[in-house]
């Protein structure tokens, strides 16, 4: 559960300034 929190938030990072989408 807490996994798939992170996995989330880490996910929406990465999307917004990671790879810039």
């Amino acid at each position: 559960m807490v996994l798939f929190i992170l996995l989330i938030i880490i996910g929406c990072s990465c999307w917004s300034g990671g790879f810039g989408y």
